[in-house]
């Protein structure tokens, strides 16, 4: 291997965690500079027994119950000199780490085991022949160095179930963000920076399952954190995310129970991959379930609906519906699929209020899932509404105007539409009255025709000119 290629055993020191940690690795890599291999090892395993009983010190001030157990006897043996335990103890605590805890990876263990049996040699003549006395070499000796530090000693004590546990902890206790912004800053920071490949794998399958497990209902108000920090997770290791999250979730769209398979949708709306990843089997169980269940179990699969095949199964089903409960849903779940019966909602605005409430609450949700042909439509709409009661209404100009701010990229394909909006506006003598004059402006600043305004329609003052 080229030089350039190895680890930096000064540089390795600054990623130790535990200042006394560092100080007894500091003793190994002064040895090994010396050339003094046997105490560097035994220095690197003291090291290493003294980080293990560390982060297990650490864990059970967090409240984990099991290390709390193990400090207790480890005290208790001190204080007693138990010599026999406390040989026991520390022959046996990277077996600890790694089956108890889960703060190293089997294969870690294993050059920790190497390095245990080493130092036995280093310290124990007795463990060799007479004519073959121990004598590590510089590159075996660094090797152990190395690896205490990568395995161990630069990782934080919260790996695999700790970790899993504390998540869970946090989640139901309160103190778990619930912006999406601020769980990736949280998990990044406090969670994954220096978790291991393993320990991410393992939130990342508990993660997926949270919601569709035996434990499920205790999560109940919590269902927006975990897909957001599913999703977060995604973000910030997207090598074992898009590795191991596939086959979960594909074997969740074949194996879960009936009752349970549209909660899955709730992963789909922050990672729309999700979707792809369910598998034909599994979405053709969604979409089935939407046809067929209840419509008070819809719920997730709202969550699911910006999927387009799934947004147009959720509208069909919807429409069969109460027509106020397909109001209810536009309104709560804005969507591509839903803006044609959005249009078709604002057009039959029966008075000034509901056109107003209509394009605040479904309208202007609705606006960033615009085409440039749904401009069209929402002309229509104003056009062959029954006695203007869009058009004439107080809030109409100020919501047409955040509808164009919304869709200003459609320019300059939806231009025409917007001229057309325009050009009734001026025909209706509507240009002088509420927000109009703004309105007609910011179309004129973007660069969409709009006809020239009478004299006698332009603003006088606060009331409308009819």
């Amino acid at each position: 291997m080229p030089a350039d290629n190895l680890h930096s055993l000064d540089a390795l020191l600054l990623s130790v965690r535990d200042t006394e940690t560092k100080r007894l690795t500091q003793e190994a890599v002064a040895a090994y500079q010396a050339g003094a291999y046997r105490a560097a090892i035994l220095s690197v395993w003291v090291a290493v027994c003294a980080d293990i009983i560390t982060k297990l010190k650490e864990l059970a001030t967090g409240g984990d119950a099991s290390a709390l157990a193990e400090v207790k006897n480890l005290e208790t043996w001190t204080q007693t000199k138990d010599l026999k335990n406390l040989q026991q103890f520390e022959n046996g605590l990277v077996e600890l780490a790694r089956d108890k805890f889960e703060m190293i990876l089997p294969h870690e263990a294993t050059d920790l085991l190497r390095l245990r049996d080493d130092r036995h040699l280093c310290a124990h003549p007795a463990f060799v022949s007479d004519d073959a006395l121990f004598s590590p070499t510089p590159e075996l000796t660094r090797v152990h160095i190395t690896h205490a530090i990568l395995h161990l000693l630069s990782r934080p004590p919260v790996q695999g179930k700790q970790l899993i546990a504390r998540y869970d902890r946090d989640l139901l206790g309160g103190s778990f963000p619930q912006k999406p912004d601020e769980i990736e800053v949280v998990l990044r920071q406090n969670y994954l920076r220096r978790a291991k490949a393993g320990s991410v794998v393992s939130i990342i399958k508990a993660l997926a399952k949270a919601l569709v497990g035996t434990e499920a209902a205790k999560y109940k108000g919590k269902e927006d954190q975990i897909v957001f920090s599913l999703a977060a997770v995604g973000r910030i290791a997207p090598g074992p995310f898009e590795e191991h999250l596939p086959l979960v979730i594909e074997r969740l769209g074949r194996e879960l129970d009936d009752g349970k398979v549209l909660v899955l949708c709730r992963y789909i709306e922050p990672e729309p991959r999700v979707w792809v990843w369910l598998g034909e089997v599994g979405q053709a169980r969604i979409l089935a379930k939407i046809e067929n269940v209840p419509v008070k179990e819809l719920g997730p699969a709202t969550k699911a609906r910006h999927v387009a095949v799934v947004g147009e199964r959720l509208l069909a089903r919807l429409k069969k519906e109460d027509p106020k409960i397909l109001e209810i849903a536009i309104t709560k779940a804005p969507c591509r699929a839903f803006v044609a019966e959005a249009l078709e909602l604002y057009s039959s605005s029966a008075s000034f209020a509901t056109a107003e409430k209509c394009g605040a609450d479904i309208l202007l949700p609705h606006a960033k899932y615009f085409t440039a042909e749904d401009i069209q439509r929402l002309n229509t709409s104003i056009r062959e509404n029954k006695y203007d009661q869009i058009l004439r209404a107080s809030q109409t100009a100020t919501i047409l105007t955040q509808v164009f701010d919304q869709t200003r990229s459609l320019l300059p394909a939806a231009a025409a539409h917007w001229s057309a909006i325009a050009e009734l506006v001026v025909e209706k003598k509507a240009a002088g009255d509420y927000a109009y004059p703004h309105f007609l402006a910011e179309l004129q600043k973007a660069g969409v025709k709009v006809p020239d305004v009478p004299s006698e329609a332009a603003p006088a003052g606060d009331e409308p000119a009819f």
